[in-house]
């Protein structure tokens, strides 16, 4: 589903494809083309060393989005979406395979929990809050936000699905409220963010607020659950809105990146929540101002990224060092 030349929407969005456990110590990556996932140690000077034996198998075709729960006792579960859209890889469906994480980074596929989705629906996001064993998928053609929980030997069962409202929604990029139980989901089509409630893995929808973009599809939410932020890839702009009241966002601002046809994609604050940046598919980083009262100001220079000829830079993660 190509919304600009060049861009085929349906093989590369998503969001968390790049994540870091809560310590600060490990790094996980998607290498979609090869269907691994790549595991680093983070360095105290924040480089990266590779954990022995990764990259590991993602357990499908073209791993797109992660989810990292820390249990504690030196165990994590990583949940791994496959997305299955690689148009040079062949056969397979799209699925969700849940991994048991050593300290050392090691991953190890649970027996028996791949959960497969119908061919075609290019999932595209896992969405979860920091702890908790319940989650759920983006779902960007199949038109869906479903939940999921997985048990204590990683398998996952389904708990609920529900389709956002309009015509071929095709949700894509979602946020938790950090303190409600409300989460975000783009409507890039529809030019809409929608609000749902959450509760033990039913998400149930509340209502639609309009976006003055084209192409919302990616968001951020500060920590005091205030300003929710949102990059819209089709017009070049974040907008900010205010959520103090979590299931009514305002819309407060909307601004242009720098660049000539910028086109922001995956979004992410600092840990001082100082700055917003946004990855962007001319191979930038911009770097956006937040100021006090969480409205967003471009004064910095956006950030060449040394990507190879021919790529397209996606996913981000933060990270004090």
């Amino acid at each position: 589903m190509p919304w600009a030349p060049g861009q085929p929407d349906a093989l590369i969005d998503g969001d968390q494809q790049i994540i870091v456990n809560p310590e600060g110590t490990q790094l996980f990556a998607v290498n979609a083309h090869t269907n691994k996932i790549a595991v680093f140690h983070i360095n105290s000077d924040g480089s990266l060393t590779a954990v022995s034996g990764s990259p590991f198998p993602s357990g499908g075709q073209e791993p797109i989005s992660l989810g990292l729960d820390d249990l504690g006792g030196s165990k994590s579960y990583l949940i791994v979406l496959n997305k299955n859209s690689d148009p040079n890889q062949t056969g397979g469906v799209p699925n969700y395979t849940t991994f048991n994480v050593s300290s050392a980074g090691f991953m190890h596929r649970n027996a028996g929990s791949t959960f497969n989705l119908p061919a075609g629906t290019s999932p595209a996001q896992v969405l979860k809050r920091p702890s908790g064993s319940k989650f759920f998928r983006i779902e960007f053609l199949g038109n869906d936000v479903a939940g999921y929980m997985y048990n204590s030997n990683g398998t996952t069962p389904r708990l609920s699905k529900t389709t956002p409202p309009g015509t071929s929604p095709s949700p894509l990029g979602a946020v938790m409220h950090p303190t409600d139980s409300v989460c975000y989901v783009c409507l890039p089509f529809q030019s809409q963010i929608a609000v749902y409630s959450i509760s033990a893995g039913v998400a149930t929808f509340i209502k639609a607020v309009a976006n003055p973009g084209k192409i919302v599809c990616w968001l951020a939410v500060n920590s005091a659950g205030t300003r929710l932020y949102s990059s819209e890839t089709g017009s070049g702009t974040v907008s900010t809105y205010d959520i103090s009241k979590a299931s009514s966002p305002i819309h407060l601002q909307q601004i242009s990146v720098t660049g000539t046809g910028a086109l922001p994609t995956n979004a992410a604050l600092d840990t001082t929540e100082s700055f917003l940046y946004i990855v962007d598919r001319t191979n930038v980083l911009h770097v956006i101002d937040v100021l006090s009262d969480g409205t967003l100001s471009e004064t910095l220079t956006p950030v060449t990224l040394p990507t190879p000829a021919g790529t397209t830079p996606m996913g981000i993660a933060v990270l004090s060092k």
